[in-house]
Protein backbone atom coordinates (compact mmCIF):
# COMPACT_ATOMS: atom_id res chain seq x y z
CA UNK A 1 0.00 0.00 0.00
CA UNK A 2 1.48 3.35 -1.03
CA UNK A 3 0.66 6.35 0.19
CA UNK A 4 0.72 8.04 -3.13
CA UNK A 5 -1.90 6.11 -4.68
CA UNK A 6 -4.41 7.16 -2.23
CA UNK A 7 -2.93 11.19 -2.18
CA UNK A 8 -3.19 10.83 -5.96
CA UNK A 9 -6.59 9.68 -6.36
CA UNK A 10 -9.69 12.11 -7.28
CA UNK A 11 -12.03 10.39 -5.63
CA UNK A 12 -10.58 9.83 -2.12
CA UNK A 13 -10.43 12.54 0.51
CA UNK A 14 -8.07 13.12 3.67
CA UNK A 15 -7.92 14.09 7.20
CA UNK A 16 -4.79 15.42 8.64
CA UNK A 17 -3.61 15.58 12.19
CA UNK A 18 0.25 15.93 13.25
CA UNK A 19 2.56 13.53 11.08
CA UNK A 20 -0.61 11.81 10.23
CA UNK A 21 -3.15 11.49 7.23
CA UNK A 22 -6.19 9.24 7.48
CA UNK A 23 -7.96 8.34 3.70
CA UNK A 24 -11.58 8.03 3.35
CA UNK A 25 -13.32 7.31 -0.17
CA UNK A 26 -15.96 10.18 -1.21
CA UNK A 27 -19.71 10.29 -0.10
CA UNK A 28 -19.64 10.67 -4.24
CA UNK A 29 -18.39 7.21 -4.71
CA UNK A 30 -21.24 5.10 -3.48
CA UNK A 31 -23.83 7.19 -5.28
CA UNK A 32 -21.75 6.98 -8.22
CA UNK A 33 -20.65 3.60 -7.78
CA UNK A 34 -17.28 4.36 -8.57
CA UNK A 35 -15.57 1.66 -6.92
CA UNK A 36 -12.21 0.33 -7.62
CA UNK A 37 -9.51 -1.10 -5.26
CA UNK A 38 -7.58 1.79 -4.50
CA UNK A 39 -11.14 3.30 -3.24
CA UNK A 40 -12.56 0.40 -1.46
CA UNK A 41 -9.51 0.20 1.18
CA UNK A 42 -10.04 3.68 1.66
CA UNK A 43 -11.94 3.08 4.84
CA UNK A 44 -9.62 4.64 7.12
CA UNK A 45 -6.72 4.37 6.31
CA UNK A 46 -3.86 5.83 8.28
CA UNK A 47 -0.16 6.52 7.30
CA UNK A 48 2.47 8.52 8.80
CA UNK A 49 2.98 10.75 5.85
CA UNK A 50 6.47 11.78 6.80
CA UNK A 51 7.86 8.52 6.69
CA UNK A 52 5.05 6.67 4.73
CA UNK A 53 4.68 3.73 6.95
CA UNK A 54 1.04 1.92 7.00
CA UNK A 55 -0.41 3.07 10.72
CA UNK A 56 -4.24 1.59 10.24
CA UNK A 57 -5.18 -1.08 7.75
CA UNK A 58 -8.86 -0.78 7.75
CA UNK A 59 -11.57 -3.23 6.64
CA UNK A 60 -12.65 -2.57 2.73
CA UNK A 61 -15.84 -1.64 1.91
CA UNK A 62 -18.40 -3.76 2.00
CA UNK A 63 -22.09 -4.16 0.20
CA UNK A 64 -25.89 -4.83 1.37
CA UNK A 65 -26.68 -8.34 0.35
CA UNK A 66 -27.84 -7.86 -3.72
CA UNK A 67 -26.43 -4.59 -4.08
CA UNK A 68 -23.70 -6.04 -6.21
CA UNK A 69 -23.13 -7.97 -8.45
CA UNK A 70 -21.20 -10.40 -6.21
CA UNK A 71 -23.20 -9.77 -3.48
CA UNK A 72 -26.57 -10.77 -5.54
CA UNK A 73 -27.82 -14.04 -3.59
CA UNK A 74 -26.64 -16.47 -6.68
CA UNK A 75 -23.11 -14.99 -7.33
CA UNK A 76 -22.20 -15.66 -3.61
CA UNK A 77 -19.92 -17.95 -2.88
CA UNK A 78 -20.55 -21.21 -1.79
CA UNK A 79 -18.08 -21.87 1.23
CA UNK A 80 -18.21 -21.54 4.96
CA UNK A 81 -18.97 -18.28 6.71
CA UNK A 82 -19.77 -16.52 9.62
CA UNK A 83 -22.20 -14.29 10.84
CA UNK A 84 -21.65 -11.29 13.20
CA UNK A 85 -24.64 -9.22 14.67
CA UNK A 86 -24.56 -5.99 12.68
CA UNK A 87 -24.16 -3.32 15.48
CA UNK A 88 -25.82 0.47 14.78
CA UNK A 89 -23.03 2.49 15.80
CA UNK A 90 -19.53 4.05 13.82
CA UNK A 91 -16.97 2.41 13.05
CA UNK A 92 -13.84 3.33 15.60
CA UNK A 93 -10.39 2.56 14.25
CA UNK A 94 -7.58 1.87 16.77
CA UNK A 95 -4.19 2.50 16.60
CA UNK A 96 -1.01 3.72 18.27
CA UNK A 97 1.47 5.90 17.46
CA UNK A 98 4.83 7.42 18.80
CA UNK A 99 3.83 5.32 22.13
CA UNK A 100 0.12 6.65 22.62
CA UNK A 101 -3.47 5.07 21.83
CA UNK A 102 -5.70 7.01 19.86
CA UNK A 103 -9.12 6.07 18.57
CA UNK A 104 -10.19 7.80 14.67
CA UNK A 105 -13.50 7.28 13.00
CA UNK A 106 -13.86 6.54 9.12
CA UNK A 107 -13.64 9.81 8.23
CA UNK A 108 -11.90 11.97 10.80
CA UNK A 109 -8.61 11.62 12.70
CA UNK A 110 -9.95 14.52 15.36
CA UNK A 111 -13.83 14.27 15.16
CA UNK A 112 -15.80 14.53 18.46
CA UNK A 113 -16.76 10.75 18.45
CA UNK A 114 -12.70 10.03 17.47
CA UNK A 115 -12.24 12.11 20.74
CA UNK A 116 -14.73 10.45 22.92
CA UNK A 117 -13.91 6.91 21.66
CA UNK A 118 -10.22 7.65 22.84
CA UNK A 119 -10.68 8.85 25.97
CA UNK A 120 -13.25 5.68 26.45
CA UNK A 121 -10.49 3.05 25.10
CA UNK A 122 -7.65 4.82 27.67
CA UNK A 123 -9.43 4.20 30.56
CA UNK A 124 -11.38 1.11 29.42
CA UNK A 125 -8.77 -0.89 27.04
CA UNK A 126 -6.13 -2.71 28.34
CA UNK A 127 -4.01 -1.37 26.46
CA UNK A 128 -0.68 -3.24 27.52
CA UNK A 129 -2.20 -5.86 25.71
CA UNK A 130 -2.76 -4.22 22.55
CA UNK A 131 -1.03 -6.08 19.26
CA UNK A 132 1.24 -3.57 17.72
CA UNK A 133 0.52 -5.63 14.51
CA UNK A 134 -3.41 -6.03 14.24
CA UNK A 135 -5.24 -2.94 13.23
CA UNK A 136 -8.27 -3.12 16.10
CA UNK A 137 -11.79 -2.38 14.21
CA UNK A 138 -14.50 -1.14 16.78
CA UNK A 139 -18.19 -0.27 16.69
CA UNK A 140 -18.64 3.13 18.75
CA UNK A 141 -22.03 2.87 20.66
CA UNK A 142 -21.98 6.82 21.83
CA UNK A 143 -25.05 8.88 22.66
CA UNK A 144 -23.71 11.69 20.72
CA UNK A 145 -23.75 9.38 17.68
CA UNK A 146 -26.98 7.40 17.58
CA UNK A 147 -28.18 5.98 14.28
CA UNK A 148 -31.46 4.42 14.73
CA UNK A 149 -31.21 2.36 17.60
CA UNK A 150 -31.02 3.93 20.97
CA UNK A 151 -28.65 1.65 23.15
CA UNK A 152 -28.91 4.12 26.17
CA UNK A 153 -27.23 4.83 29.07
CA UNK A 154 -24.41 1.36 27.76
CA UNK A 155 -22.22 3.74 25.85
CA UNK A 156 -18.75 1.48 24.76
CA UNK A 157 -16.92 0.24 22.46
CA UNK A 158 -17.40 -3.36 20.86
CA UNK A 159 -14.64 -5.04 19.47
CA UNK A 160 -15.82 -6.18 15.54
CA UNK A 161 -12.41 -6.78 13.58
CA UNK A 162 -8.94 -6.64 13.52
CA UNK A 163 -6.54 -7.22 10.59
CA UNK A 164 -3.00 -7.55 10.23
CA UNK A 165 -1.44 -4.31 9.20
CA UNK A 166 0.89 -5.27 7.25
CA UNK A 167 -0.33 -8.36 5.41
CA UNK A 168 -4.45 -7.29 5.27
CA UNK A 169 -5.15 -11.03 6.86
CA UNK A 170 -8.50 -10.72 9.06
CA UNK A 171 -8.34 -12.43 11.83
CA UNK A 172 -10.99 -15.64 12.39
CA UNK A 173 -13.75 -15.13 15.20
CA UNK A 174 -12.07 -16.93 17.55
CA UNK A 175 -9.04 -15.12 17.30
CA UNK A 176 -10.69 -12.23 17.75
CA UNK A 177 -12.70 -13.29 20.80
CA UNK A 178 -8.63 -14.34 22.01
CA UNK A 179 -8.17 -10.49 21.14
CA UNK A 180 -11.10 -9.58 23.21
CA UNK A 181 -10.09 -11.40 26.16
CA UNK A 182 -6.41 -9.83 26.14
CA UNK A 183 -7.74 -6.30 25.71
CA UNK A 184 -10.82 -7.11 28.43
CA UNK A 185 -12.92 -5.63 25.63
CA UNK A 186 -16.60 -7.20 24.32
CA UNK A 187 -16.73 -8.92 21.62
CA UNK A 188 -19.37 -8.69 18.51
CA UNK A 189 -21.83 -11.54 19.00
CA UNK A 190 -21.38 -14.55 16.61
CA UNK A 191 -24.81 -15.69 15.29
CA UNK A 192 -25.82 -19.33 14.29
CA UNK A 193 -27.53 -19.47 10.66
CA UNK A 194 -27.60 -22.52 8.36
CA UNK A 195 -27.89 -20.41 5.20
CA UNK A 196 -27.66 -16.85 3.49
CA UNK A 197 -31.53 -17.77 2.43
CA UNK A 198 -32.45 -18.50 6.36
CA UNK A 199 -30.59 -15.81 7.68
CA UNK A 200 -32.47 -13.19 5.17
CA UNK A 201 -35.69 -14.67 6.85
CA UNK A 202 -34.53 -13.64 10.26
CA UNK A 203 -33.54 -10.71 9.37
CA UNK A 204 -37.19 -9.86 8.21
CA UNK A 205 -38.67 -10.50 12.22
CA UNK A 206 -35.76 -8.66 13.81
CA UNK A 207 -37.26 -5.79 15.64
CA UNK A 208 -36.22 -2.10 16.23
CA UNK A 209 -33.51 -3.31 18.33
CA UNK A 210 -31.57 -4.68 15.90
CA UNK A 211 -30.01 -3.74 12.56
CA UNK A 212 -29.22 -7.08 11.29
CA UNK A 213 -26.20 -9.49 10.48
CA UNK A 214 -22.91 -9.19 8.95
CA UNK A 215 -21.71 -12.40 6.82
CA UNK A 216 -18.15 -13.36 6.55
CA UNK A 217 -17.29 -15.95 3.98
CA UNK A 218 -14.10 -18.09 4.06
CA UNK A 219 -12.12 -15.98 1.31
CA UNK A 220 -13.04 -12.48 2.21
CA UNK A 221 -16.07 -11.29 1.22
CA UNK A 222 -18.43 -9.82 3.47
CA UNK A 223 -21.98 -8.92 3.16
CA UNK A 224 -24.40 -6.86 5.00
CA UNK A 225 -27.96 -8.01 5.60
CA UNK A 226 -30.12 -5.19 7.65
CA UNK A 227 -33.64 -5.83 9.15
CA UNK A 228 -36.81 -4.74 7.48
CA UNK A 229 -37.87 -3.01 10.51
CA UNK A 230 -34.42 -1.14 10.66
CA UNK A 231 -34.62 -0.30 7.65
CA UNK A 232 -38.01 1.12 7.62
CA UNK A 233 -37.34 3.30 10.86
CA UNK A 234 -33.93 4.64 9.04
CA UNK A 235 -35.92 5.65 5.81
CA UNK A 236 -38.28 7.39 7.80
CA UNK A 237 -35.48 9.99 9.45
CA UNK A 238 -33.45 9.83 6.20
CA UNK A 239 -35.22 12.29 3.94
CA UNK A 240 -36.29 9.72 0.83
CA UNK A 241 -39.53 11.38 0.12
CA UNK A 242 -40.61 13.12 -3.02
CA UNK A 243 -40.65 16.36 -0.93
CA UNK A 244 -37.02 16.19 0.08
CA UNK A 245 -36.30 15.27 -3.35
CA UNK A 246 -38.14 18.55 -4.88
CA UNK A 247 -36.62 20.11 -1.74
CA UNK A 248 -33.46 19.53 -2.76
CA UNK A 249 -34.27 19.82 -7.10
CA UNK A 250 -30.92 22.12 -8.27
CA UNK A 251 -31.12 24.61 -11.60
CA UNK A 252 -29.22 27.20 -12.90
CA UNK A 253 -29.67 30.18 -15.58
CA UNK A 254 -28.60 27.39 -18.17
CA UNK A 255 -31.22 25.39 -20.73
CA UNK A 256 -29.32 22.38 -19.68
CA UNK A 257 -31.30 19.66 -17.87
CA UNK A 258 -31.10 20.34 -13.83
CA UNK A 259 -31.99 17.32 -11.40
CA UNK A 260 -31.93 16.31 -7.89
CA UNK A 261 -28.84 17.67 -5.91
CA UNK A 262 -25.95 14.97 -6.02
CA UNK A 263 -24.51 16.30 -2.61
CA UNK A 264 -28.19 15.48 -1.42
CA UNK A 265 -28.05 11.98 -3.30
CA UNK A 266 -24.70 10.99 -1.57
CA UNK A 267 -26.05 11.11 2.27
CA UNK A 268 -29.00 9.00 1.45
CA UNK A 269 -27.63 5.49 2.59
CA UNK A 270 -26.94 2.82 0.33
CA UNK A 271 -29.51 0.31 1.42
CA UNK A 272 -32.04 2.57 0.05
CA UNK A 273 -30.36 2.97 -3.42
CA UNK A 274 -33.33 1.37 -5.44
CA UNK A 275 -35.98 3.55 -3.82
CA UNK A 276 -33.98 6.75 -4.34
CA UNK A 277 -33.18 5.78 -7.75
CA UNK A 278 -36.82 5.96 -8.39
CA UNK A 279 -37.94 8.99 -6.43
CA UNK A 280 -35.01 10.73 -8.10
CA UNK A 281 -36.17 9.45 -11.65
CA UNK A 282 -39.72 10.41 -10.99
CA UNK A 283 -39.28 14.09 -9.63
CA UNK A 284 -36.43 14.64 -12.32
CA UNK A 285 -38.83 13.33 -15.20
CA UNK A 286 -41.98 15.35 -13.69
CA UNK A 287 -39.89 18.64 -13.86
CA UNK A 288 -38.66 18.19 -17.36
CA UNK A 289 -42.34 16.96 -18.58
CA UNK A 290 -43.59 20.26 -17.37
CA UNK A 291 -40.81 21.69 -19.65
CA UNK A 292 -41.70 19.86 -22.48
CA UNK A 293 -45.50 20.56 -21.67
CA UNK A 294 -44.33 24.18 -21.77
CA UNK A 295 -42.75 24.24 -25.13
CA UNK A 296 -45.53 22.86 -26.86
CA UNK A 297 -48.05 24.95 -25.53
CA UNK A 298 -45.67 27.72 -26.75
CA UNK A 299 -45.42 26.34 -30.24
CA UNK A 300 -48.94 25.35 -30.46
CA UNK A 301 -50.16 29.06 -29.37
CA UNK A 302 -48.02 30.88 -31.85
CA UNK A 303 -48.64 28.17 -35.21
CA UNK A 304 -52.58 28.12 -34.40
CA UNK A 305 -53.30 32.10 -34.14
CA UNK A 306 -50.57 32.76 -36.82
CA UNK A 307 -47.27 34.18 -34.73
CA UNK A 308 -45.82 35.79 -34.39
CA UNK A 309 -46.52 38.45 -32.56
CA UNK A 310 -46.16 41.92 -33.13
CA UNK A 311 -44.24 42.48 -29.38
CA UNK A 312 -43.78 40.74 -26.17
CA UNK A 313 -46.82 42.90 -25.09
CA UNK A 314 -49.31 41.66 -27.16
CA UNK A 315 -48.03 38.81 -26.86
CA UNK A 316 -48.31 39.24 -22.84
CA UNK A 317 -51.62 40.10 -23.33
CA UNK A 318 -52.88 37.38 -25.65
CA UNK A 319 -51.65 34.82 -23.43
CA UNK A 320 -53.34 36.66 -20.34
CA UNK A 321 -56.87 36.71 -21.75
CA UNK A 322 -57.17 33.27 -23.54
CA UNK A 323 -54.26 31.14 -21.20
CA UNK A 324 -54.50 32.25 -17.72
CA UNK A 325 -54.04 29.66 -16.37
CA UNK A 326 -50.80 28.54 -17.91
CA UNK A 327 -49.73 32.16 -17.98
CA UNK A 328 -46.78 32.56 -15.81
CA UNK A 329 -45.27 29.34 -17.23
CA UNK A 330 -45.76 30.26 -21.12
CA UNK A 331 -44.76 34.10 -20.16
CA UNK A 332 -41.77 32.69 -18.28
CA UNK A 333 -40.75 30.67 -21.28
CA UNK A 334 -41.17 33.26 -23.87
CA UNK A 335 -38.60 35.73 -21.77
CA UNK A 336 -36.15 32.49 -21.59
CA UNK A 337 -36.15 32.26 -25.00
CA UNK A 338 -35.52 36.02 -25.68
CA UNK A 339 -33.19 36.51 -22.88
CA UNK A 340 -31.43 32.94 -22.93
CA UNK A 341 -31.72 33.09 -19.27
CA UNK A 342 -33.66 30.14 -17.47
CA UNK A 343 -33.08 30.49 -13.99
CA UNK A 344 -36.51 32.21 -13.55
CA UNK A 345 -38.31 29.58 -15.60
CA UNK A 346 -36.94 26.43 -14.07
CA UNK A 347 -37.74 28.04 -10.95
CA UNK A 348 -41.09 28.67 -11.85
CA UNK A 349 -41.61 24.97 -12.79
CA UNK A 350 -40.21 23.77 -9.58
CA UNK A 351 -43.23 25.56 -7.98
CA UNK A 352 -45.75 23.79 -9.94
CA UNK A 353 -44.28 20.30 -9.21
CA UNK A 354 -44.05 20.73 -5.33
CA UNK A 355 -45.75 17.40 -4.12
CA UNK A 356 -48.64 17.51 -2.00
CA UNK A 357 -48.39 15.16 1.19
CA UNK A 358 -45.56 13.76 -0.47
CA UNK A 359 -47.32 12.79 -3.79
CA UNK A 360 -46.15 14.48 -7.16
CA UNK A 361 -48.97 16.54 -9.07
CA UNK A 362 -50.44 14.82 -12.02
CA UNK A 363 -50.18 18.34 -14.47
CA UNK A 364 -49.75 21.96 -13.89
Amino acid sequence: MNIQDYLNHSKISFNESGDLVLFSYTRECQWERVWDPIILSARGLIFDKVTGELIFRCMKKFFNLSEMPETQFQNLPDLPFTVTRKLDGILGLMYQHRGETYVSTRGSLTSTYAYWATDWVRANVNINNINPNLSYHFEILYKGGRIVIDYGDNERLVLICAIETKTGRELSYSELKTEGERLDVEVVDIIEAGSIGALYEIAKTLDATEEGFVVTFSNGLKVKIKGSEYCRIHKAISKITPLDFWRNWEWDNSLNPPGVSKEFLSTIPEEFREETERIKNSVNEFHLSLFSIAKAKYDHLFSSVGGPFSDKKSFALYVLRYHKKDASILLGYSQALETGSWGGFWRNIHSKARPTMNVLPDSF
